[in-house]
């Protein structure tokens, strides 16, 4: 055990062995400078007996190379990423340099003509096809590479484990690259049954912190005064009591200063014959021990350590030219490593502590770091590595320079395809940094909010983009005044139509037209554009509304704009303002042609929510029937819009199940939030709660895990709608709570009404109809959401008719049963005709019920199908027909039980009892057991998916996955696969 940390060791002991049990860890070791926590690696290594150990370090000037931890980690495993998925194993190639990005160029850097060139086409538009879909996909899948990496490194780990197990040990986490920490921390929180202990040690006091969310970590304190003088004894034998017991007090028991301390005092204040300094130099200061020992060595020896520091690979074939170039070499090699301060080995320079490294680069003057610099990049002028040379250049510039920032700007791309947005956006920010030109650096300041942005920083996004916005002309005014929104529509709708629009028009500055623009005006709309993602996702969708709709105005070309509407027309909709979603389009019907089918998505949505059914359907079915050969999940989201606007709720199932799907195959764990959010509400409005809920889980997951705000509130009205059905009140009205808190702040209506919608089908569940009928009422008022009030609106007639108030639900069921009429979906037909047996009824409610029947037959909507026969069940029961009563009542507790919808349950049980039936308590069954992961993996595995196959689509190792198959395959009383596949999990 290590002196004093007896308590960590034994935690490191059970850990790993853990991972000889298959079983994975991850631990965050957390403490000031020098407390030990490379020692507690050191340990764990020492202890890891037959299992394989991984290293890496992060290093401070590595920080903007995108990858490098993760090329420490794996450079030399090249042969096993061959057992990665095909698109894992590409991605983590390229991550690693061992393969070209795609789009990576052939030949030698553009020159800058080519550079100008490229500034031109970005200010005068792109060639590409007005109105293609695949225009939308370039903002939901910036980070696919990036998560595709992730993926890798996950599969690659539990794959590295094999029988004996994996240690990664990650020291110094907080100097950590960017993309490699995501990666890292992405795996981590995905281990379970592989035999991996992944090990971090971070510092802490730092203004660089190294966040690991979701992961435990052990803060290591000083060490006890007498373990600490122990420490100091054995090690100075001679060191006077006094001094000992100075230095153990104003170390605070830190272990490096304890060491370090004494080499930087003379014999006499070792002896106690000369007073130490005061103070000493603990916490965050402790690098100047290693400063002050800097002092005492030769310039020429000073030099070669300051190159070394600025060095980002400890290469001796760069360091030693660029060191000779400024006076030193091999001789101060010899002296630094006799002075045990660096070591050498295999043709690389390593400090003894990265605290060492940092000093000495501290210690240098700015002149003689930015010599430091120059001499570096000429030493690796010959070489392939021109990301390194660039940020040397950078390093040395004092003033705006071109071609240093056209490096930069040209290694941010090499950044972007090898899935590093992190690194890219680093470098271009410095690319603005060195621009003379205004213009350039404005766009450069875009390109790298852009790119903070997809790595997960939305406020150096908005900061940055507030220093480009003076930077970028501003448009020319109009030479049309702008078009106020309109407040009457060509089409007249339906009184009470709950998808009819406010006759109040939208608040704030007057909606301009479109006019397309090119040059500096083009740059200016984009700057909105994602000033308008931004808020659309992690502030108000009111506010997103008028920036999207402003950046269309003055769009470069037509794709640009529709792409800014798009997310204006979902900004609309989340604040539930039909107006504008009216208004956006009218704007997008004067851009592209009628036939392209963003623009059709969009008037036809506006046709609908101004009351014209026959215009907007027929453009929302074209955009539906147009699906087949689509597999962009931007696309494909528009298409299941349209079907849920439609009624055809199947089908927008089926067409957001692709979305995932893609979205799978493709890594992009950013786009796939909002695809799995999509595909579970239309498993619930299905009736199909336990596969909403798996699905909502996961991506309230992976939302939290990436800071997606705006998805993480859909998901948690998700699951508080899923756990209503289920009546668990605990966690329906848990995720209310956090649901209704979190769409307040950003004021989505949308949101608010789920989370309203679930609380009142809760208490509908548990027979308490008055509560009911105030929560489902609410949706008719401020709360409210055009779309979801009409899909409310079967609860609230049962509501208001059992609370005895059913002239509360009339005029809204009217509103529904024409919209049920115009869309002509056979379960919206069948939810009507129970509505008006409810209001109507004994005796005609009893044939109301069976038309409703009738109609659901061939429809996969259990929970529709159970709550009809168990209302019809009700009313055969008072018309004293009880051999039919118990009939219904019996199927619809069947359905109940087997949905674990309980209190539902409860009720027919109830029933069937009043009917003259005992009905016995059933436990649920063994599949409502299974978690919604296990679930989620016991479908994969039924349609045939190998392992391998189930662990890149959920983003978890294959030994997890393994594992959770073996508690899948307990709790269903199975032994293999092929007795999955013979079960009917649909019915499950």
């Amino acid at each position: 055990m290590l002196p004093g940390r007896h308590g960590e060791c034994a935690r490191l002991n059970a850990l790993l062995a853990g991972v000889r049990e298959h079983r994975s860890a991850a631990l965050v070791i957390r403490g000031e400078a020098g407390i030990g926590k490379s020692a507690l690696l050191g340990y764990a290594a020492e202890h890891a007996g037959t299992s394989r150990v991984l290293r890496a370090c992060g290093v401070e000037s590595e920080v903007e190379l995108p990858f490098a931890a993760l090329h420490q980690l794996f450079h030399h495993v090249g042969p096993d990423l061959d057992l990665l998925p095909a698109p894992q194993s590409a991605a983590l190639r390229t991550a690693l340099g061992l393969a070209p990005g795609p789009g990576a160029p052939q030949n030698q850097p553009q020159n800058q003509a080519q550079n100008q060139a490229q500034d031109q086409a970005r200010n005068h538009g792109s060639d590409q096809p007005r109105g293609q879909p695949q225009e939308q996909g370039s903002v939901i899948g910036r980070e696919e590479s990036r998560f595709l990496v992730a993926a890798g490194v996950l599969t690659l780990l539990g794959e590295l484990s094999g029988e004996r197990g994996l240690l990664c040990l990650v020291d110094d986490a907080h100097w950590l690259d960017g993309p490699s920490a995501d990666a890292l921390l992405f795996a981590a929180r995905r281990l379970e049954a592989e035999g991996v202990a992944l090990l971090f040690a971070a510092r802490e006091g730092e203004q660089r912190t190294f966040a690991a969310p979701g992961l435990p970590s052990l803060r290591l304190e000083g060490l006890d005064p007498a373990t600490a003088e122990t420490l100091l004894s054995d090690r100075l034998p001679t060191l006077a009591p006094g001094v000992r017991r100075h230095i153990v007090t104003h170390t605070a028991g830190n272990p490096l200063a304890l060491l370090e301390l004494p080499a930087a005092l003379t014999p006499e204040q070792l002896a106690g014959r000369r007073p130490l300094p005061d103070p000493l130099l603990i916490g965050s200061e402790t690098a100047r021990l290693f400063t002050d020992r800097l002092t005492h060595l030769a310039p020429a020896t000073n030099r070669l350590l300051e190159v070394a520091a600025a060095d980002d690979t400890g290469d001796l074939k760069v360091i030693l030219p660029a060191a000779a170039a400024l006076g030193s070499g091999l001789p101060a090699l010899q002296a630094a490593e006799q002075a045990g301060l660096v070591t050498v080995g295999d043709g690389r320079l390593l400090f003894r502590h990265p605290l060492m490294r940092s000093a000495a680069y501290q210690h240098a003057t700015f002149a003689a770091r930015r010599a430091v610099h120059v001499a570096l990049a000429r030493a690796l002028e010959e070489s392939d590595e021109p990301d390194r040379r660039a940020w040397h250049l950078a390093a040395a510039a004092i003033g705006p320079d071109e071609s240093v920032a056209g490096a930069l700007e040209e290694s941010a791309g090499r950044a972007a395809r090898r899935g590093g947005p992190a690194a890219s956006a680093t470098a271009l920010e410095r690319a603005a940094e060195l621009t003379p030109s205004a213009a350039v650096r404005g766009r450069r300041l875009v390109a790298a909010a852009h790119a903070f942005w997809s790595a997960g920083n939305p406020l150096r996004a908005t900061a940055l983009l507030l220093h480009a916005e003076p930077l970028i002309e501003p448009p020319a005014q109009h030479t049309n005044p702008p078009a106020a929104p309109s407040t009457s529509h060509p089409h007249p709708h339906p009184p009470n139509d709950p998808t009819a629009p406010s006759t109040n028009p939208p608040t704030g500055p007057s909606v301009p037209s479109v006019n397309l623009s090119t040059g500096p005006a083009g740059q200016r709309a984009e700057l909105l554009q994602l000033r308008g993602l931004i808020e659309l996702r992690c502030g108000a969708p009111e506010s997103a509304y008028e920036v999207l709709v402003e950046s269309a105005a003055h769009a470069a070309d037509g794709p640009a704009a529709l792409r800014s509407l798009v997310l204006a027309a979902e900004a609309a909709s989340f604040s539930g303002d039909a107006s504008r979603v009216v208004e956006v389009g009218r704007l997008a019907a004067g851009i592209g042609p009628s036939d392209d089918p963003i623009v059709r998505m969009l008037t036809g949505t506006a046709a609908v929510f101004s009351g014209d059914w026959a215009a907007g359907a027929r453009e929302l079915r074209a955009v539906v029937a147009a699906a087949k050969g689509v597999d962009d999940p931007a696309a494909l989201l528009w298409v299941g819009r349209a079907a849920l606007y439609l009624g055809d709720q199947s089908m927008a199932r089926a067409v957001h199940q692709r979305a995932v799907e893609s979205a799978r195959r493709a890594g992009a764990l950013g786009a796939l939030t909002t695809m799995l959010d999509r595909l579970a509400f239309s498993e619930l409005l299905l009736g199909r709660p336990d596969d909403a809920e798996a699905g909502a889980a996961e991506g309230l997951r992976l939302a939290e895990e990436i800071g997606q705000d705006e998805a993480v509130v859909h998901h948690l009205g998700i699951l508080a709608l899923a756990a209503a059905v289920r009546g668990d009140d605990e966690r329906c009205r848990a995720h209310a709570e956090r649901a209704l808190a979190g769409a307040a702040a950003r004021d989505i209506r949308l949101i608010s009404a789920l989370a309203t919608w679930a609380l009142g089908l809760l208490e509908l569940g548990h027979a308490r109809p008055e509560a009911a009928l105030a929560h489902l009422l609410e949706l008719s008022g401020a709360t409210g959401h055009p779309a979801l009030r009409l899909w409310s609106t079967p609860d609230l007639v049962e509501a208001a008719v059992r609370a005895g108030r059913p002239e509360l639900a009339v005029a809204q069921y009217e509103a529904y049963d024409q919209w049920a009429a115009r869309v002509d979906m056979p379960w919206a037909l069948a939810a009507s005709a129970r509505c008006r047996a409810l209001l109507d009824g004994l005796p005609t409610a009893l044939d109301r019920y069976e038309e409703a029947l009738a109609l659901l037959a061939p429809e996969p909507r259990p929970f529709d199908r159970a709550r009809t026969d168990f209302l019809c069940g009700e009313a055969l029961r008072r018309a004293k027909r009880r051999g039919e009563a118990r009939t219904r009542l019996r199927a619809a507790l069947e359905t109940f039980e087997r949905l674990g919808a309980v209190p539902w349950a409860e009720r027919a049980r109830a029933e069937l009892r009043a009917s003259g039936e005992t009905a016995r308590r059933r436990d649920p069954t063994a599949f409502a057991r299974l978690t919604p992961q296990e679930r989620q993996i016991a479908e994969y595995a039924g349609r045939g998916a190998s392992n391998p196959e189930i662990a890149a689509a959920v983003f978890l190792s294959r030994r997890t996955v393994e594992y959770h198959l073996s508690k899948v395959f307990t709790k269903l009383g199975i032994t293999s696969r092929i007795d999955l596949a013979r079960l009917d999990l649909e019915e499950l």
